[in-house]
């Protein structure tokens, strides 16, 4: 089977969720048998890329590359989520567009979701038939994100990784951190949109520290620095930090929402993100109590058993199968 996988990006160190995601299917789709061409970079080079490609399927990891499916009949399309119908933080005329891409990408021979929340809202919001929905979830690398032994921490650490945009909701972490006070240190790894406003916020808050962009081999070292990992963001499709910090063995704090309940379940701790008083609570909850703290994080760590890259693959190539039946 010749399968074309088109993305922006297959960079695994991009620090962008979906393309960490495409770089891993992708290494690991190449060993099931398969002929793999990835193609990759803007929309329009990835267009044209992709008209003159031969191949007998393609996957478009992103719904803004999918225009060649109008051309192609063997498409597969990933929708990772329906942010843009949720949040109001795009331009509008990039809000028009991958509107649009979205309406494109229901002409897909088959479509692939990260999680069964996304998968609901985009049947409720583009009226895609279930029949025509798959959810396979992302997986982690457990060899590389894993507990590692060492000295404890002075002041409680918690920490947060991931993009600094107003989705994301960190300044409910800083909110958090005005409460708890130098009893906590509060580390925020990532760039974005929001830095400075959150940079302004956190003046005159010794115990918050931004460590800028992490790197994919260093998010470990990071995750394994922390007592508690947090994740405030109002909405995920997935949640790979969520995921990367459960697999090091360190107890999660994120929000009562999206996807967060089916990849956390019961191995964390989910709070209401417009509510600083509540996440500051539980923070200081798995600071009063180590032994709860521990068995939160011996729990997370035996839920990522559930989230392979290998099954993600395996998975990935079954819908392939089916849609070239």
């Amino acid at each position: 089977m010749r399968v074309a996988l088109i993305s922006k990006s297959f960079d695994r160190n991009s620090g962008q969720g979906v393309y960490k995601m495409a770089g891993h299917i992708a290494g690991y789709i190449a060993k099931l048998e398969l002929e793999v061409t990835k193609i990759e970079g803007s929309s329009l080079k990835c267009f044209f890329k992709t008209l003159f490609a031969s191949a007998d399927l393609y996957h478009y990891f992103l719904p803004e590359l999918c225009w060649p499916l109008l051309f192609k009949k063997n498409s597969i399309v990933t929708l990772h989520d329906t942010i843009i119908y949720k949040r109001n933080e795009r331009h509008w005329l990039s809000t028009i567009y991958l509107k649009l891409m979205h309406n494109i990408a229901k002409r897909a021979k088959h479509i692939i979701t990260v999680s069964e929340h996304s998968k609901k809202d985009l049947i409720d919001m583009l009226n895609i038939p279930e029949s025509k929905v798959s959810v396979i979830y992302w997986g982690v690398d457990g060899k590389v994100f894993r507990p590692v032994k060492r000295e404890k921490n002075k002041i409680f650490t918690v920490g947060y990784v991931g993009g600094l945009g107003k989705r994301k909701n960190v300044e409910l972490l800083i909110e958090a951190a005005k409460l708890l006070g130098n009893s906590v240190k509060v580390k925020i790894a990532g760039t974005g949109p929001q830095q400075e406003n959150l940079r302004k916020l956190a003046e005159g808050l010794p115990n918050v520290e931004f460590v800028g962009f992490v790197s994919e081999d260093d998010l470990p070292e990071f995750y394994n620095s922390l007592d508690v990992f947090t994740f405030p963001s109002h909405y995920e499709g997935f949640g790979v930090p969520v995921l990367e910090a459960m697999a090091c063995g360190i107890p999660v704090i994120a929000g009562n929402n999206s996807s967060m309940k089916e990849i956390l379940g019961d191995a964390g701790i989910l709070v209401n993100t417009n509510n600083a008083q509540a996440i500051s609570e539980a923070i200081t909850d798995l600071k009063d109590n180590p032994s709860k703290s521990k068995k939160l994080g011996e729990l997370a760590r035996k839920k990522t058993m559930e989230f392979k890259w290998v099954k993600t693959a395996q998975l990935t190539k079954e819908v392939y199968s089916k849609c070239l039946q």
